[in-house]
């Protein structure tokens, strides 16, 4: 009976050795996959890929925390808290628009402060009298004024098209449509906000 006790034992410690070397292993191949992997990916300034950050703080880190972090003015991140945060492009269509740039030249400035601003016309396409063309024409001398990119109609939906033209991983994205935040798919931070916010913006304002 003793003998099969130590037995027991033995063979209980032998197989619990097994299992750390086990997870040691295991361990030791992530980082290796890890390390080879963040060698051949480009991530944005003040960002790190989840695997180079140790363990107990990652858990629970979303890419948005990430964003919000490298792009944080003013403020704590904590929940509850306002917070002031820098905006990279901002975005645009002709439904908000034609208010926002009229917004915009009530701020007396001569160019836009964003690293990109993009003006889409994609919604009130309908040349049934002189409305829709004249906004069309303002929104496009609006552009060259203050230098934002210009999307005549029929080049394609402000969200997708912005996404496909301007999307960048680790960016800020503003946008006075509703789908603006489909840009998130991408690894930007992106919001969909009222058209004196983008304006502001647009003015290289801090988002709160």
């Amino acid at each position: 009976m003793i003998k099969y006790a130590t037995a027991s034992r033995t063979g209980t410690a032998s197989t619990e050795a097994i299992l750390r070397r086990s997870r040691a292993t295991h361990r030791t191949q992530r980082t290796r996959r890890c390390s080879r992997s963040v060698a051949r990916t480009p991530f944005p300034r003040g960002l790190a890929p989840v695997c180079d950050i140790p363990h107990r703080v990652a858990i629970g880190r979303s890419v948005a925390h990430k964003l919000i972090e490298a792009h944080l003015l003013d403020g704590e991140m904590t929940p509850g808290r306002e917070i002031a945060l820098r905006i990279d492009q901002t975005l645009t269509q002709d439904a908000t628009g034609t208010m926002v740039m009229l917004e915009f030249e009530q701020l007396g400035l001569d160019r836009v402060r964003t690293e990109l601003s993009a003006q889409y016309v994609d919604h009130n396409l309908l040349q049934t009298d002189f409305r829709n063309a004249d906004d069309h024409l303002f929104l496009r001398s609006a552009c060259r004024k203050w230098g934002l990119w210009f999307s005549k109609p029929g080049n394609g939906v402000s969200h997708p098209v912005h996404m496909q033209r301007f999307g960048v991983p680790g960016k800020t994205l503003l946008g006075s449509d509703s789908h603006t935040c489909a840009a998130g798919s991408l690894g930007m931070l992106a919001i969909g906000t009222g058209g004196l916010d983008v304006a502001m913006a647009m003015a290289g304002e801090p988002y709160t």
